[in-house]
């Protein structure tokens, strides 16, 4: 039969795995919520150390006090806190949705209405051109050398009977999504590719303006889903060359800012919970360490550390990936994100709040169970006493009891083993907190890693390796019988692997298709406007970089000066962007896919590196629990119990013992 300190460990292993889970799952989705609630990184810095204000000030407290109740029930009041704010942090998502703000779009619909005279048999070449929706469809080159051919005609006031059937008529391909985000791109092609004929002298005027004029009727008994083709344009992702649906874009983003959402909300709420939840995670780990501890062999206790120290581990791991498959998703979900827009767009929101709701429910079970473990428990070996989820520890008068408490926590930090330790760790936290916090935003504005993929690298390479070294730590521990100073010593060597490992590190540059187009913004003091693209609109266009066939990057297809969007598969979201005014070559189209860096190697290497430093720090981690939990006898470690066999003057004199023998 089971007994039921192995259902204990069973359990809060499971309680404690997904607290780790939702504590770990911030780092990989604060950059989306960032983007959701527009909320800067130096906040979201502050905000991501709220827990750490809750968790700083009360562990002291509750390690003591807690340690005189029956610490599995505090442990699971901890456990339940954290599930309970893991699904208040995911609130904001809902109590503060993004709101879709009123169009007027009147000044829209009238450049998108052809003038009268373009419907009847006296309009010219140059009064079609002077029509906006033909005008942006035109490239720049191509336009001027025709009113340059024009003039050259006298063909100003050209007129000619109209038959509205321009040969050539190019069908839709049904694999194809043309005229998703551009106004009857079919019979825009057949206009351009008259235009050239026309300029070379193999075509006279007449079938250009038989396009032109089809164009036309075409606006005028369209203008409803023109409209509605030009506001989808409006808010995709990325942003093209075109006056009209620029200034749409502009009109939009003009009334976000009117009517801009305040951040204080969300963040507000997230702070809290983050705060409360430092509070939760105070007890698993304060009470939970030293109730195992005062339950196995002395011999056995660096494999139970180690064990639950891979179990704080896996939560990370699985807390990363979690985080990558929430990232994958549109926060909108279950609702599909704008076409156009893949997890691999820099604009992206992940769903961050699904792994928040998903942990908090699961993590709910466990945490009741723990608080319904009774007071005493079968014993684990005749030579051991009876379990003791409720600590031995008699009540002491409340006069005497903050006496008491006070010469404990002096006795501890008069052990100059004990400060020590806790000084080196929080250098230690100095040093790997922030970083730990944005190195997926870190990896996905250098090296040009999606999120979602940085997420999962992170998780499978530095968490895992960590984890490994933990257990590995935890089996050398037990094997060599390190004694105080030897396992000091073997943790300076590892910290000193580790700070080369970390150091290489901030030499692997590359120049990311981001890093490019920063690079190119810095030389313009970041305007991107120039002559090819100057009557675009680009003004307010989004970060979307694309680059031509030979690699060189634009901010957006709107500064590449494209005027033509083929959404080749909807699905995948493989576009290609064409009649680009800034692309010196010959095909003067760019894409996504164009996009090529040098990044791969320093990827790989970057990796590399973070996962022989992650498996340095795992190695250390067993040794240091051990050294902390017998630098100081075992009544001040969790309450005012009596030192067992010989106590801490036996332990100090030795130097710190981790091996089997006294505890």
């Amino acid at each position: 039969m089971i007994d039921r300190f192995t259902v204990f460990i069973g359990v809060f292993a499971l309680a404690f795995f997904l607290q780790e889970i939702g504590h770990t799952y911030m780092i990989s989705v604060i950059q989306s919520i960032e983007r959701q609630f527009h909320i800067p990184s130096k906040l979201t810095g502050f905000m991501v150390s709220a827990s750490d204000i809750g968790y700083i000030p009360t562990v002291i407290f509750i390690s003591y006090f807690g340690s005189k109740g029956n610490r599995a029930k505090w442990i699971g009041t901890g456990t339940l806190l954290v599930s309970l704010c893991c699904i208040m942090i995911s609130t904001p998502n809902f109590l503060f949705p993004v709101r879709v703000p009123y169009l007027n779009v009147t000044n829209i619909q009238k450049k998108l209405e052809p003038p009268s005279e373009l419907l009847d048999n006296k309009a010219s070449i140059n009064d079609y051109l002077n029509f906006t929706p033909i005008s942006d469809g035109i490239p720049n080159d191509l336009k001027m050398r025709l009113l340059e051919k024009v003039v050259q005609f006298d063909a100003l006031k050209h007129t000619a009977k109209r038959d509205f059937a321009p040969t050539g008529y190019e069908e839709h391909d049904n694999k194809s999504t043309r005229g998703l985000y551009t106004i009857d791109q079919p019979v825009m092609r057949q206009v351009l590719s008259h235009i050239k004929g026309f300029l070379n002298g193999s075509e006279g005027e007449r079938p250009l303006i038989n396009a032109l004029s089809l164009y036309a009727h075409h606006r005028a008994n369209n203008t409803e889903n023109d409209l509605a083709i030009t506001r989808r344009a409006a808010i995709a992702p990325f942003s093209f060359c075109g006056k009209v649906v620029n200034d749409l874009r502009t009109t939009v983003k003009d009334l976000k800012c009117e009517k801009k959402q305040s951040n204080f909300g969300p963040f507000v709420i997230i702070f809290t919970a983050l705060v409360l939840l430092g509070v939760g995670k105070s007890t698993s780990w304060s009470l939970g360490m030293p109730l195992i501890d005062d339950n196995v062999k002395a011999k056995s206790t660096s494999l139970y550390f180690g064990g639950i120290t891979l179990v704080r581990i896996m939560g990370p791991i699985c807390g990363f990936l979690v985080g990558s498959i929430a990232n994958h998703m549109y926060y909108s979900f279950p609702a599909k994100p704008p076409h156009g827009l893949s997890p691999t767009d820099p604009t992206w929101i992940g769903a961050w709040w699904f792994g928040y709701l998903l942990v908090g429910t699961l993590g709910i079970i466990p945490s009741l169970l723990l608080c319904f473990f009774p007071r005493k428990g079968s014993k684990v070996s005749p030579n051991q006493p009876s379990l003791k989820f409720f600590d031995k520890h008699r009540a002491s008068e409340s006069g005497k009891e903050k006496v008491t408490f006070m010469a404990n926590y002096r006795e501890v930090l008069a052990s100059k083993v004990f400060l020590g330790s806790v000084i080196a760790r929080v250098l230690d936290m100095f040093a790997f907190r922030g970083y730990k916090t944005f190195v997926t935003k870190y990896l996905s504005l250098h090296y040009g890693l999606p999120l979602f993929k940085a997420t999962t690298y992170v998780a499978l390479c530095m968490t895992l390796m960590f984890a490994a070294g933990t257990v590995l730590g935890g089996i050398f521990t037990r094997v060599s019988k390190l004694n105080g100073r030897q396992a000091a010593m073997f943790i300076v060597v590892l910290s000193v692997l580790n700070l080369m490992g970390f150091g290489t590190k901030g030499f692997l540059g590359c120049k990311s298709v981001v890093s490019q187009v920063g690079e190119m913004g810095r030389q313009s003091a970041f305007n991107f406007t120039n002559s090819c693209n100057d009557g675009c609109g680009c003004e307010e266009a989004s970060l979307y970089p694309v680059c031509d066939s030979e690699g060189n990057a634009f901010y957006s297809p709107c500064h590449a000066g494209c005027r033509d969007v083929n959404v080749k598969n909807a699905d995948t979201y493989d576009m290609v962007f064409t009649n680009c005014d800034c692309v010196a070559n010959e095909l003067r189209t760019v894409s996504k896919s164009n996009c090529q860096d040098d990044c791969s190697t320093m990827t790989f290497l970057f990796f590399a590196f973070s996962a022989f430093s992650a498996f340095c720090s795992g190695l250390g981690m067993v040794p240091h629990i051990m050294i902390l939990l017998r630098c100081v006898r075992v009544g001040p470690r969790e309450g005012t119990e009596p030192p067992r066999g010989g106590g801490g003057g036996k332990a100090a004199a030795d130097g710190v013992t981790t091996d089997a023998g006294d505890k």
